[in-house]
């Protein structure tokens, strides 16, 4: 990896593949619909930057099912223009990342400059939506890193961490915390959190190999990966800053759902 010395969760897409070969297919067309429809080119970028975001993290909770991907990202290109966009880039980016870093899929050692990053990145966007959300996420993710891995490159990004949880303790927070809208992309979330739980239940271990191609996705740390998004998603429904984010996140669980259960209904059809 050419960008190890940078960053080792970052990963160039490899168009070889066939999955990396759609998305890179599908984004710049979505990016012309949506211009089409919207006669707005900053949110056709916002779209096709979403489209991408959504392939990106189903990749990385179900490595195995390349057409899952596809499909979570058609889900949302069909239901998005009915709902706002999402404009939390450096949310999902931020997400996509450590995600990457607890399933380890890289295949790599992860760098200070990664964990740092990472922990940049939830500072800035406690700050910018003043919640704590994304400090407390990041430090419960780093000390489960460093209680299972005991990797000494996380020091620093616990360090940043616990300074912004200290700063945003100290700074006046007029909330609130947590609520429940009630409206049905509330409910279509967490029916589809619900049903997301009982996919990562029954999983088997990943047959899919890491980035440099050598050793097998362990079961463990990917389990932690997708329990990790869970536990995001379902927090996400109950904040109100986060309301554009809610599609998002749905369609992304629902394409490996659609994989999941289209044999049983295939069966029932044939019968």
């Amino acid at each position: 990896m050419n960008n190890y010395k940078i960053s080792a969760l970052g990963r160039p897409v490899d168009l070889s593949y066939a999955s990396n070969k759609r998305i890179a297919q599908i984004a710049p067309a979505g990016f012309l619909l949506y211009f089409i429809y919207s006669q707005d080119i900053w949110l056709s970028l916002l779209f096709a930057a979403n489209l991408f975001l959504v392939w990106a993290l189903n990749r990385e909770l179900d490595p195995d099912n390349h057409t899952a991907a596809v499909l979570s990202v058609l889900l949302y290109g069909l239901l998005s223009p009915f709902i706002d966009l999402n404009t939390s880039l450096l949310t999902l980016f931020w997400l996509l990342l450590l995600l990457r870093s607890l399933s380890l899929c890289v295949g790599l050692t992860i760098l200070i400059s990664d964990y740092l990053l990472i922990a940049v990145f939830s500072v800035i966007i406690a700050r910018q939506n003043e919640h704590p959300l994304f400090l407390i996420m990041t430090f419960i993710a780093f000390l489960y890193i460093w209680f299972a891995r005991r990797e000494k490159n996380i020091y620093g990004g616990l360090l940043v961490t616990a300074a912004g949880l200290i700063w945003f303790c100290l700074a006046p927070f007029t909330g609130p915390y947590f609520y429940i809208s009630g409206d049905i992309m509330y409910f279509a979330t967490l029916f589809v959190s619900i049903l997301f739980l009982w996919w990562i239940l029954q999983n088997k271990a990943p047959e899919s190999y890491d980035d440099q191609g050598k050793e097998p996705i362990m079961q463990i740390r990917l389990l932690v990966s997708q329990y990790f998004f869970l536990l995001y998603t379902l927090i996400v429904n109950h904040v109100p800053f986060m309301a554009d984010q809610k599609l998002l996140l749905t369609c992304v669980m629902a394409g490996s759902l659609l994989i999941a259960i289209y044999p049983f209904f295939s069966k029932r059809i044939q019968r």
